[in-house]
């Protein structure tokens, strides 16, 4: 949910390198970028900052000049992503309002998704309604605006999760957000040009704040129609190299009972039939399952040292 129905919260800040000046947020951070080509994609490290103002919760991203400095008690890294093509590192569409020639456009806004997983380690998607204004027909992870209301950034992405699919989520305390999106609509600069120059075309610039939270077994869905209009349970694996003719049963719960085929999960939106998952969210998902297959390195490498240790 990115719609005006409520007060939003403040428009995240971004503290920019020394010399860094552009409407992109990575290329204003000065963002040492690891570019993804399969996925079009770039992403670097900064520094995340929470706090809770009286407009609802405030982000803030610093530069990180190296990844050993030094972080105050509420700070935290964080990977931080977004569009780009590997043979263009200024393809992000803000990039268009650095030329001199752009016009005012709508602030950078604070959003947030829930990555639910549930205990066998699958991940809920929707799909957006081809009535939507931005992204229609995309299959996305739940989530929207962070409204004035909110406690926080988690608390936000639990809500949408509960709006949008009557889900109820927990999060761990202790836990940092998993990954940050820059994303853009339109998703070209050729198309966020065009919308800069027609006035009767909005664009969309958000920072999108990807949150793990863990859902019950079975968990019984109700879509909001305006939000969703079907939604499947899908191991990320499976989302990051699809398995040819493999389908997914609709989500218990799900209005649209028709199983999701792998077609319609299948690459990038808008995919050949106008479907494919949202580039961030996409890329959301092979950071969980990247850091997934690490904690289980990590894991078993403990238990090879214990088991050493004991021997």
């Amino acid at each position: 949910r990115m719609g005006p129905a409520a007060a939003r919260a403040p428009a995240p800040r971004v503290h920019g390198a020394a010399g860094s000046h552009s409407a992109c947020v990575l290329h204003a951070l000065g963002c040492a970028l690891d570019v993804r080509p399969p996925l079009g994609a770039a992403d670097g490290r900064a520094i995340l900052r929470e706090s809770l103002t009286a407009g609802g919760p405030l982000v803030e991203l610093t530069a990180l000049l190296s990844e050993g400095a030094l972080l105050f008690a509420d700070e935290t890294t964080v990977l931080l992503g977004h569009q780009a093509a590997s043979d263009d590192p200024r393809s992000c569409p803000a990039c268009t309002d650095d030329d001199a020639s752009a016009s005012g456009g709508r602030a950078l806004r604070l959003a947030a998704v829930a990555v639910a997983r549930d205990p066998f380690g699958r991940v809920l998607l929707t799909r957006r309604p081809a009535s939507m204004r931005t992204f229609p027909g995309a299959w996305v992870l739940p989530g929207g605006a962070v409204d004035a209301g909110d406690a926080s950034v988690v608390d936000a992405a639990l809500r949408e999760l509960r709006e949008e699919t009557g889900i109820e989520g927990t999060f761990k305390a202790s836990a940092a957000p998993l990954c940050i999106w820059e994303s853009c609509f339109p998703t070209t600069r050729a198309g966020w040009a065009d919308a800069r120059a027609d006035g009767n075309v909005r664009t969309a610039h958000h920072l999108i704040v990807y949150v793990l939270v863990d859902v019950a077994a079975g968990a019984s869905v109700s879509l909001q129609p305006g939000e969703c209009d079907a939604a499947c349970w899908v191991a990320p694996a499976e989302l990051c190299a699809p398995v040819a003719g493999a389908s997914y049963e609709a989500a218990s719960g799900s209005k649209d009972s028709r199983p999701t085929t792998a077609v319609q999960l299948t690459g990038i939106y808008p995919n050949a039939i106008g479907e494919g998952i949202g580039r961030g969210h996409l890329w959301a998902i092979h950071q969980l399952t990247a850091s997934s297959s690490a904690a289980a390195g990590q894991a078993a490498a403990a238990l090879v040292s214990l088991s050493d240790a004991e021997s």
